[in-house]
């Protein structure tokens, strides 16, 4: 690859990470690191996760933040969306230079208009308290990063799609449960992409590199639009949210392309040591989320049981009833073969 390639492939970044250096020079504000270097070193992983799997930057920064440096949920909501909007567009930028005829343009349209309705619902209509954010996103987290996710690379072994592809009929079942992860997103700054990795994995076992493409692009549109609510609408971003910005803003610019062009070479890293990695970190999030959230309260231990709960017993009923058979048959077909083939020996 030439540098002019790569050059045009990361020009938004370096145009961005020009504008910083400038702002942050004319503007003497290099004094910021001071305090928020924490975010600085948080978002130099999250960044990278972001643009390498599933999961949104959003899903490091809100837990770091609401658990370690005691945000508000919404202040940890709101700065989510922010770097997301950086990081996650510059990947988005990237995909359309190096992977655009992997995406099929309904599709998004169809993730962005529903994405958005939720956002909207979540943000307008529904007003938790933010023990009850934080045991709803602990709870989804570790039920879409660790069970379903585990479950899909264990049991669906059918070819995967590299097609995305989203027909009226499907709208049934994936308008709510983009809304619901919308509303998630509005909730807490994360969470769309992976709801949208989740569904298209699950029920159309869609190629991994091609669903989180599309999950990326989708999530980096709700992020500028949550910006956009934040900064121009509410006009309530805290200081301190500016400070964590302002910090984080070079570790996206360069650790999220970076992330995104690894996960598309697939060569850096096997995909099922990567998943080891998401599952550990999950797992730990929930951990930490329960010890020092969910587990204070009845309620929201209920809520959280009962998240959890719903998982498994449709994991379970869906692997009787249909992935059981499937598996079953594909391995009889493997045995069938192998002995036709020792056969004609």
């Amino acid at each position: 690859m030439n540098v002019k390639t790569v050059l045009f492939d990361n020009l938004l970044s370096i145009s961005i990470f020009c504008a910083w250096i400038l702002y942050m020079g004319l503007s003497h504000r290099w004094y910021e690191f001071t305090s928020g270097w924490p975010m600085t070193l948080t978002m130099i992983a999250g960044s990278f996760i972001a643009g390498s799997t599933p999961l949104g930057s959003g899903a490091i920064s809100y837990p770091v933040m609401v658990l370690v440096l005691n945000i508000v949920s919404n202040n940890a909501r709101t700065f989510a969306l922010m770097i997301q909007s950086v990081g996650m567009g510059c990947a988005s930028y990237r995909i359309f230079r190096t992977q655009s005829e992997y995406l099929n343009p309904t599709s998004l349209l169809y993730m962005l208009w529903t994405g958005m309705m939720g956002f909207n619902i979540g943000f307008y209509l529904v007003n938790l308290p933010g023990d009850y954010v934080k045991t709803i996103y602990f709870s989804l987290t570790l039920t879409l990063g660790v069970f379903i996710q585990s479950y899909i690379n264990r049991f669906i072994i059918v070819s995967p799609s590299n097609q995305l592809i989203l027909s009226p009929k499907h709208l049934i079942l994936f308008v709510p449960i983009s809304i619901l992860g919308g509303i998630l997103m509005s909730m807490v700054g994360t969470g769309f992409d992976v709801v949208l990795y989740m569904y298209f994995r699950f029920f159309h076992n869609t190629e991994e590199r091609v669903t989180t493409n599309h999950g990326i692009i989708a999530q980096a549109f709700l992020a500028m639009f949550g910006y956009y609510n934040a900064l121009v609408i509410q006009k309530n971003i805290e200081p301190l949210i500016w400070t964590y910005w302002l910090c984080s803003v070079p570790a996206v610019l360069v650790f999220a392309p970076l992330g995104n062009y690894l996960m598309n070479k697939q060569t850096w890293i096997k995909r099922s040591t990567l998943n080891y990695y998401i599952y550990a970190l999950e797992t730990f999030q929930f951990i930490a989320g329960f010890v020092i959230t969910i587990s204070k309260q009845t309620e929201t231990i209920i809520v959280s049981s009962c998240i959890l709960g719903t998982t498994v017993i449709g994991l379970f009923i869906r692997y009787f009833l249909f992935d059981n058979h499937v598996i079953y048959i594909t391995r009889s077909r493997i045995y069938l073969d192998t002995q036709s083939s020792q056969d004609a020996i």
